[in-house]
């Protein structure tokens, strides 16, 4: 019995493999006529397609496509263009009036029996690569090309195992089959830079470039192998030409971002780069790391700290994101005993207070205001305002502090446990004067925003987030309100 990795391939390949048989079928349907003879053509299509789940069986290394035009005279022009090195694919969804034609008249890796006899013996005749000559059908004139895709596949399997140079052999000599084939191209190219041939892939990333209308894409892995060839300024023109290509396309921006950062230059301009991708996809962990990278190397802790916070929670608490944010923290509490030792010994001589004592009643200025009614829609958070700079210690981590709005404080406890595991340190659990609310709610000043959006994530459920726009020593406040009532 193989890993669950090798079944699950095996059974990937099997399916690719009837999805090509079934996609095979509407051709071969089409040329029925070709082996009918006088059998009624509803029961050789019900055979036909009995058939497919044997031959889903049927190992075979060939591939097929299928051009159909009216004329032979037409036919015998698009076979001459073809000899010249003209793309089958292309003439394919130009001419053909095959139902492939969209696909580039492929039928994919069919088995020999599941062809129609006459293009069987034309199929099986047909070196690799090469073109049949005009076959004459009740549809027209039909082009066969026989092509094989075992070296992609072998390619692929190489490329995935690490072993590079060999993914490198085996889709150089796909291409020798098929040199219209994108696919191979693209992955030739990232197993080149895989391999360390970054000049050999720039140059096929811009050979590619000629024919593309995505080229962000290509412009960015461009940039890539140009960085890692060590042509700095190359690689920042081709990621400022993947930004103008497609200015939504978030993975330029952080990749310069970080090539800046790397290269220790235009530190502050890198930052506003990353923090632009972070504006398009909030959701990658490698724009929040860039994030840490260049607030580290400019000395801002607290938007370090911030980008680690969300680095935590997206890479699921891998530990080398929790161990860096201990170390922040303590570096934190390190520099505040500096800059005044007695307002820290101060400090935690009220912590100490504050946990051996019973949980004070919640103050005016802290409580937060009386919940709305609850719709299917929550209101719009009224505009930010500014906040005085002394609500948000500088130089601290954040003010955070829980409260039950519910009959029952289990659901608060499970967010304190939560929040704790991850790294997240509540100053204060208490509960809200009222005990009805049926969602929660993130409040927060505006200085806090990026890790109340990840702490809402961690309360879970329809949590909302509102900003904190009242007096409190807190800079996030979470009631944890109970969906079930």
């Amino acid at each position: 019995m193989g890993t669950p990795m090798e079944n699950s391939a095996l059974r990937l390949t099997a399916l690719h493999r009837l999805r090509a048989l079934l996609q095979g079928l509407l051709v071969v349907a089409f040329l029925l006529p070709l082996a009918a003879g006088g059998t009624p053509p509803l029961r050789l299509l019900g055979s036909l397609i009995g058939a497919a789940a044997a031959g889903a069986q049927e190992a075979t290394d060939f591939s097929y496509q299928l051009l159909v035009v009216r004329s032979r005279a037409e036919a015998e022009r698009l076979a001459e263009m073809l000899r010249g090195g003209a793309s089958f694919a292309d003439l394919a969804r130009q001419y053909s009036i095959g139902p492939n034609a969209a696909q580039g008249g492929r039928i994919g890796a069919l088995p020999l029996s599941l062809l129609a006899p006459a293009l069987r013996g034309l199929a099986s005749e047909l070196p690799l690569g090469a073109v049949s000559q005009p076959l004459e059908t009740p549809f027209g004139f039909v082009l066969l090309r026989k092509s094989s895709d075992r070296a992609l596949r072998q390619g692929i399997e190489a490329l995935q195992a690490g072993e590079y140079r060999r993914a490198v052999e085996h889709f150089e000599r796909d291409l020798r089959l098929n040199p219209t084939r994108a696919l191979a191209r693209q992955y030739l190219a990232r197993a080149q830079e895989e391999s360390g041939e970054f000049d050999r892939a720039a140059d096929l990333y811009v050979a590619m470039l000629r024919g593309s209308s995505a080229k962000a894409p290509l412009l960015d892995r461009l940039g890539g192998a140009r960085a890692k060839a060590g042509k700095i300024e190359e690689a920042i023109d081709a990621y400022r030409q993947a930004m103008r290509a497609d200015p939504s396309y978030a993975g330029a921006f952080n990749n310069l971002a970080w090539l800046y950062a790397q290269q220790g230059m235009q530190l502050e301009p890198a930052l506003r780069l990353v923090r632009q991708a972070l504006r398009l996809d909030p959701t990658q962990l490698a724009f929040h790391d860039t994030l840490a990278t260049l607030a580290a190397k400019l000395g801002y802790v607290d938007q370090e700290l911030v980008a680690i916070d969300a680095a935590v929670f997206l890479s699921r608490a891998e530990a080398a994101y929790l161990e860096r944010r201990r170390e922040l923290l303590a570096e934190v509490s390190r520099r505040r005993a500096q800059a005044s030792p007695a307002a820290a010994a101060g400090e935690a001589a009220d912590s100490m207070t504050r946990a051996l004592s019973p949980a004070p009643a919640v103050k005016p200025e802290d409580a937060a205001p009386a919940a709305p009614a609850v719709t299917e829609q929550p209101p719009a958070p009224p505009p930010e305002r500014p906040q005085e700079q002394a609500s948000v210690r500088p130089g601290g981590p954040l003010r955070i502090k829980v409260l039950s709005g519910a009959r029952t404080q289990q659901p608060a406890r499970e967010v304190l446990q939560r929040l704790k595991g991850a790294g997240y340190p509540v100053e204060r659990f208490d509960r809200h004067e009222r005990d009805d609310w049926t969602s929660s709610i993130v409040y927060y000043k505006p200085q806090a925003r990026t890790t109340a959006e990840v702490l809402a994530r961690h309360v879970g459920g329809d949590t909302n987030l509102r900003p904190l726009n009242w007096s409190s020593i807190f800079d996030i406040i979470i009631v944890v309100g109970n969906p079930k009532g």
